[in-house]
């Protein structure tokens, strides 16, 4: 029961990281943004983390 709510959380997390990541205004390339987003979906918890602590910041 708990590990599907944590699998959950880390699906919801990673798309709205991704809906991040495309709906933002900023001066990235289209490859950088699809390249982000596959790097979130495919490592889950590690990606999310890598966005949110180091990614975030930098697609400005």
């Amino acid at each position: 029961m708990i590990s599907t709510l944590i699998y959950l959380l880390g699906v919801a997390l990673g798309v709205y990281a991704v809906y991040e990541i495309f709906t933002k205004k900023t001066a990235t390339e289209m490859t950088t943004k699809v390249l982000s987003a596959l790097l979130i979906l495919l490592t889950s918890w590690v990606g999310i983390a890598v966005y949110y602590f180091y990614l975030r910041d930098k697609l400005k």
